[in-house]
């Protein structure tokens, strides 16, 4: 009798968690669904054609426009990281007073990674020279990673702060489940948006 009590609580309790889970990802959903809203296939194609444009203007040769692609794509990736802890302490802990304070906090954060650019550069070479520094194809395929990662973190910015701003993204922070499933499960649905605006929307 014991043991089935104790299965009907732990099956009562997981199907709670489960209700939970359903609720949060439709809440995720409607979140990114909403930030992301003012970035179409065309704007964001345009901003892109703008900035490489201008960076092979000022960066003559391949080398050195890879180069200073690769030294952004690294800033990217390693302040989407950065963004995802802010987002965590902003749905648990309500880390930041305002939107000033947010900004503040993540331009400290960029300039920081900015500042050790080349610590990063040292970490990620062996990776990025195969990609697209042993052959002379790795034009493109750096053009549409910068893209991609650029896309990513400036739809995570917005979001933490529409999540800061807006009483409607609290229930997200009142749902009792950890920060990090809460996190992940935004990451990807900002991956799989941006994807659909870079890839599928190409009228």
């Amino acid at each position: 009798m014991f043991f089935q009590n104790k299965k009907k609580k732990l099956t009562s309790n997981n199907d709670e968690i489960e209700n939970k889970k359903v609720k949060a990802r439709k809440d995720i959903q409607q979140l990114v669904e909403h930030v992301s809203s003012h970035y179409s296939h065309k704007s964001v194609m345009e901003s892109f054609h703008f900035l490489i444009q201008k960076k092979a203007f000022i960066y003559h040769t391949d080398h050195l426009y890879k180069e200073n692609l690769l030294k952004e794509i690294i800033i990217f990736r390693e302040l989407y990281t950065a963004l995802q802890v802010d987002l965590h302490r902003l749905l648990k802990w309500n880390k930041f007073n305002d939107k000033e304070d947010l900004n503040n906090h993540i331009n400290e954060t960029k300039k920081s990674i900015v500042k050790n650019t080349d610590i990063y550069l040292n970490t990620y070479y062996d990776e990025y020279f195969h990609k697209y520094f042993s052959n002379d194809r790795g034009v493109k395929g750096i053009e549409s990673e910068y893209l991609e990662r650029k896309l990513k973190v400036s739809m995570l910015h917005d979001l933490l702060l529409h999540v800061l701003q807006s009483s409607s993204s609290s229930s997200l922070s009142e749902i009792e489940l950890s920060g990090k499933w809460l996190v992940n499960e935004i990451i990807i649905e900002i991956e799989v948006k941006a994807d659909t605006i870079l890839y599928m929307n190409m009228k």
